[in-house]
């Protein structure tokens, strides 16, 4: 079941870094400095829009319906995605914000930073709760695992490290990709696919050895994004292309190469279809053939 592209937009006037779905949208965060909204349906943009100072690099939409927003300049933005009402704001001086994650288990919302500082926010108070430097560099993903309730940074200095959402305590960490590490997610059997700068993709143990299971170059360039949607594992590349993956041999099915520029981020529609954005300024919605 690979996927062959159905609805292609130009959303902005420049480069597109951010993306999330939810609510049935899709919302898009480019250097233009605008907040755009597509109907998932339809893929047509809407009356949505919101203008930032800076260039938006991360979204992140929870399931209160809430749409984080975290700019290059460090401000940090809550905003009701139903109503378009900013709800929080706080910004990070001399930083940036470069990734977001929520947990609805703790009611938190958690903020990673181009220093390396790791923020966490009370999803209800908007109360700042911790704000430590877990890495030496920027922390370029988040992502909180059901199975073992950790979360997990990725981070420019090449390191992923496990960090308890409760208690605020980094627990674990491991080098997997030497050049840093941009994109994680969770596979089957208690496993994280990781892929960084070096254009490669790293599956490892979530348990205490992580031990290495495999490595293999999958793009010419460096790997931005990883989705994993249904038994597929999807890579987006600054080589300007998405690969399917099938899971868990990782053999290749398909090269996607629509885009004209590098594909930057990926958001899962549902089981069937995901979307992409590049710096084309396009928007992208796959369906599965």
């Amino acid at each position: 079941m690979p996927f062959s592209l159905a609805h292609k937009i130009l959303a902005h006037q420049d480069p597109i870094y951010a993306l999330a779905a939810g609510g049935n949208k899709c919302y898009t965060g480019a250097a233009d400095k605008t907040i755009k909204r597509t109907n998932s349906e339809d893929f047509s943009l809407d009356s949505f829009a919101i203008h930032t100072s800076h260039t938006c690099m991360c979204l992140h939409y929870t399931q209160s319906n809430h749409l984080l927003l975290g700019l290059l300049n460090g401000e940090f933005y809550v905003i009701d995605a139903l109503s378009k009402r900013e709800l929080f704001s706080f910004t990070f001086p001399n930083d940036g914000v470069f990734s977001l994650e929520s947990c609805t288990r703790f009611n938190f919302y958690y903020v990673g930073l181009a220093s390396g500082n790791l923020a966490v926010f009370n999803a209800t108070t908007f109360e700042l709760l911790y704000l430590e430097k877990i890495a030496s560099d920027k922390l370029r993903k988040l992502k909180f695992c059901l199975q073992d309730g950790n979360l997990y940074s990725a981070s420019k200095d090449g390191i992923i490290r496990t960090f308890d959402p409760l208690h605020f305590i980094v627990e674990d960490s491991w080098t997997a990709h030497k050049e840093g590490v941009n994109a994680m997610v969770f596979g089957k059997d208690d496993t994280i696919i990781t892929a960084g700068k070096d254009g490669y993709i790293r599956s490892w143990t979530r348990n205490s050895k992580k031990e290495l299971l495999c490595e293999f170059p999958a793009h010419r360039g460096v790997i931005y994004d990883l989705l994993r949607c249904g038994s597929f594992l999807i890579s987006a590349s600054r080589d300007k292309s998405i690969k399917i993956w099938e899971l868990p041999t990782f053999t290749p099915l398909k090269k996607l190469t629509e885009h004209r520029q590098s594909v930057n981020a990926l958001a899962q529609q549902n089981d069937y279809s995901f979307v992409s954005v590049s710096d084309d300024a396009t928007v992208i919605s796959w369906m599965a053939d």
